[in-house]
């Protein structure tokens, strides 16, 4: 049997137990171990709450869609020096460019958030959560500072505000937060995941209300032609809510890591979470070496003896399950599994992506909506519904415990929600369509991780996590040149919807 090395621990004795009572006040003493008492006994449940307060940072990104309109307007002003006697020609042009431009924002986010998601994954095995997190909350902050001080330079906009950068930051910390708490929780992996990625949800909604509420608070409307680059009293607070986006980052990364636990490795976990007469896919698995067996969601091992979390979709398919705790990157992009998980994501991001970034343009220009109080509404909604909907498709994936079911019903819903564009064309049909396609896609991101952690374990899941990611880069780069192509070709503009 192997044995796992465990931590040296300092012990201490009465008399050296008594002397340190006496150093401080008893009252102050007691205070302290009562304190130290309880954060040993629901250190999952802090860390718990501690991840999703971090987390809320990370939802600026489903913010971009409220947040264009405004900085294409900036950045249009900017151009002319701020000096605009109307909507000119000339102006709608560079308009149009800058809203082309800003429409990339998502795409420059995933290209960092992508990139550097194994980074995080891999900072997390030699630093810890904590400190990874810490690390990624501090990209995030610097760059929302430097947004402040440049906001009329596009370049470091692409790179900064929600670009590059900001996903470079959310890349490194998005993934250890999350998987530190599914291993707090391995028999509702797939439901922590979902109330964990409810948390960007909610920083959706406040960081579009401070948008709106500091850019716009007088709900000036919006021009069709030039956006609001002819507001003065609207463009000049642009760099204004960058500083407190900066702000409400430091509260969120500071809040959101003081109670990160990491999980301690124990030898004796799986036998204590292991229940032979449990109606879940717990099982107690026995597997040897099969040399030419492809499994569709596992990959091959040599013999062992190990407790794993089963997807369903493994065991309809007749397969005996080979997976193990600690699988690594080579062994999982060997088995037709992972390729499974990243097409799927390939195919879902086209979507998402439109969704976030794109949604509030569709309803300005293609349903005319000029108000922005109702958008705003709108966004809050939506994004509420994205709330509920990673919990529910969580909780869904958790019941089933297949992932094929899980994105059949998904998928499924999507297309009907895309087929209905049509129907769009007043107030009340695009509040409904808009609040449908977030509830739908929040599923993407709720199943993907817990997949990956059922099918390869929990080890190395942050770093397959991250690989999963490139999938993204591919598929909003797509979209959004699918979209700046669009924008320059002269047809209606209800056409090109």
């Amino acid at each position: 049997m192997t044995t796992i090395p465990q931590k040296p621990t300092t012990t201490f004795s009465g008399a050296d137990k008594k002397a340190t009572r006496h150093r401080v006040p008893s009252c102050v003493y007691s205070t302290l171990s009562a304190g130290f008492e309880f954060m040993s006994r629901h250190k999952r449940y802090l860390t718990a709450f501690s991840a999703a307060v971090y987390l809320l940072m990370i939802g600026g990104y489903l913010a971009v869609g409220n947040f264009a309109p405004y900085l294409a307007s900036y950045l249009t002003a900017a151009h002319f020096n701020f000096k605009l006697s109307g909507c000119t020609p000339l102006v709608q042009d560079e308009y149009a460019t800058n809203t082309a431009i800003c429409n990339w924002l998502i795409a420059a986010f995933t290209l960092g958030y992508a990139g550097f998601g194994c980074v995080g994954g891999i900072l997390q095995l030699y630093w810890g959560t904590r400190s990874t997190v810490l690390f990624g909350g501090s990209l995030i902050i610097l760059q929302f500072l430097i947004s402040y001080y440049y906001t009329s330079n596009v370049y470091i906009m692409l790179a900064c505000s929600f670009g590059v950068s900001y996903g470079i930051g959310s890349g490194i910390s998005w993934s250890p937060a999350i998987v530190c708490v599914i291993r707090w929780f391995p028999n509702n992996k797939a439901l922590m995941c979902g109330v964990m990625m409810s948390a960007t949800a909610c920083g959706s909604i406040i960081f579009s209300m401070m948008q709106t509420n500091i850019i716009n608070p007088n709900n000036v409307p919006n021009d069709e032609n030039c956006g609001y680059t002819l507001q003065p009293s609207i463009v000049d607070q642009v760099p204004v809510a960058f500083f407190f986006m900066a702000i409400f980052s430091v509260v969120c990364a500071l809040l959101g890591t003081v109670f990160l636990f990491d999980k301690p490795i124990d030898a004796n976990d799986a036998a204590a979470d292991f229940d032979p007469h449990s109606s879940s896919s717990r099982n107690r698995v026995s597997h040897s070496h099969h040399q030419g067996h492809d499994d569709e969601f596992t990959p091959i091992k040599q013999t062992h003896t190990v407790y794993v979390d089963v997807d369903k979709s493994v065991e309809e398919a007749g397969i005996t399950p080979t997976q193990s705790p600690d699988f690594t990157l080579s062994e999982a992009i060997h088995s037709s599994a992972f390729w499974i998980i990243f097409v799927n994501m390939l195919m879902m991001v086209n979507v998402l992506c439109f969704t976030y970034s794109d949604w509030k343009l569709f309803a300005e220009i293609y349903v005319q909506v000029e108000d922005d109080k109702f958008l705003l509404q709108l966004n809050i909604t939506a994004a509420l519904c994205n709330l509920v909907g990673r919990i529910i498709w969580g909780s869904i994936y958790d019941y089933w415990g297949c992932y094929k079911k899980t994105m059949l019903a998904t998928t499924s819903l999507t297309l009907l929600s895309i087929i209905s564009l049509p129907a769009c064309n007043d107030k009340t049909m695009i509040f409904m369509w808009v609040c449908m396609l977030w509830f739908v896609v929040s599923a993407t991101y709720v199943v993907m991780p817990p997949a990956i952690a059922n099918t390869f374990g929990d080890t190395y899941c942050a770093i397959l996590t991250g690989c999963m990611m490139f999938a993204e880069i591919l598929s909003t780069g797509l979209q959004s040149g699918i979209f700046t192509m669009i924008q320059f070709i002269h047809i209606d503009q209800d056409q090109r919807w």
